[in-house]
């Protein structure tokens, strides 16, 4: 019979088998080669060699201290509390706030290690966005909206139990229409490069995102269209044609930038994106609206919403408005289609005239009014 230490050996290694054993066979050796070089090559004595080995011993166990020290630092600071007090040299703030401007942001802090907290300037924004303290309503709804899926995130990975409800802004719907009037007052107290932008989203229906990220290289000048790369969704990446006017403005660039063939239609070296920011466009049109008398309610989005009202009326195509306006479904493209008002009033003119109610319309008092004058002396 089979003793159990045999039939199941892996539980009891041979000596040589175990690690232990084989690194402390392998430190004897070491020192004994050591013994014997001082002793037989250098003719040191036991007395100074054993010196010596303590020297070594206070040497190797002081480095290996002081590794395991900083090693566990960040731990210690982390575990004690209330943490110390952090204490930054001047010059290293300096350091830390001259990066941060270089990456567009503040210097909010420091943690409990040192590090410095960077506040981007994107970061603040949409935070004042969330809270309230800039934007429009459609942007901050759109922070909010995004803020909503991190929180969603969140609970789904366990971090917080349960999503707080953020209440959405009421947003005005933008569609007022951008009247001939309005385009005249505007085109010429506009300069450029928002003279441009408006007149293209006139024309074209681009979204002003859209129309500042233009770039030379894809319009098509024999075709006149534009290939809108990305934008807002999916659909957005579409063909938009180019009128006759939009056409010499793009012209007019290209002869401007020395003929070249690529590159942004509005670049700016003031962004870091390199083409020309919205929140300025933005902001100069509404400086300039108010100055001209316009409404607030008029913004520089109403130029897309403009040119669908008008190609929904000229073509009664919805489909073909959706596809050249980036719409991903057609119930928004069909807020577009504004009802015909005047036909329901000239219906009601032709059966007031039908009943002969005893009195005259509107057109016809005006009409008789004009020829009475003109038949008197």
């Amino acid at each position: 019979m089979m003793r159990d230490a045999y039939a199941h050996r892996q539980q009891h290694p041979p000596l040589l088998e175990s690690m232990e054993i084989v690194i402390a066979l392998v430190l004897m050796a070491v020192c004994w080669f050591a013994w014997y070089v001082a002793r037989e090559r250098f003719y040191f004595t036991n007395r100074q060699i054993a010196e010596l080995a303590c020297y070594l011993a206070i040497g190797v166990m002081a480095v290996a201290g002081s590794a395991i020290l900083i090693a566990i630092a960040r731990s210690r600071r982390e575990k004690q509390w209330p943490h110390p007090p952090m204490v930054v040299p001047r010059k290293r703030d300096e350091q830390f706030t001259s990066e941060a401007w270089k990456q567009d942001a503040v210097v909010l802090g420091y943690d409990i290690h040192g590090k410095p907290w960077y506040w981007p300037d994107r970061v603040r924004a949409m935070q004042g966005i969330v809270l309230g303290m800039t934007g429009s309503g459609i942007s901050r709804n759109c922070a909010i909206r995004t803020m909503g899926r991190m929180l969603g995130k969140a609970r789904d990975w366990n971090f917080i139990r349960e999503v707080p409800r953020v209440k959405s802004v009421k947003v005005d719907a933008r569609n007022r229409l951008v009247t001939d009037a309005d385009e005249r007052a505007l085109l010429p107290a506009c300069p450029r490069p928002l003279r441009d932008v408006l007149t293209i989203m006139l024309d074209s229906g681009m979204r002003n995102g859209e129309v500042a990220r233009m770039r030379l290289e894809h319009i098509s000048w024999e075709g006149a269209f534009y290939f809108n790369l990305k934008g807002k969704s999916r659909k957005a990446r579409r063909v938009v044609p180019l009128s006759d006017r939009v056409i010499v403005i793009l012209r007019t660039i290209q002869q401007e930038q020395e003929g070249g063939i690529e590159g942004w239609v509005f670049p700016s070296e003031k962004s870091r994106s390199g083409h020309i920011e919205l929140s300025g466009i933005e902001h100069m049109f509404r400086k300039i609206a108010r100055t001209l008398g316009i409404p607030d309610v008029l913004k520089l989005y109403c130029a897309r919403h403009t040119f669908g009202a008008v190609a929904m009326a000229e073509t009664r195509n919805p489909g073909l408005v959706k596809e050249v306006m980036g719409h991903e479904s057609l119930s928004t493209t069909m807020v577009y289609l504004h009802p015909e008002t005047a036909q329901i009033k000239n219906v009601i003119d032709r059966r007031n005239e039908q009943k002969d109610l005893g009195f005259r319309t509107a057109t016809k008092t005006a009409t008789a009014v004009q020829r009475e004058g003109c038949d008197q002396p």
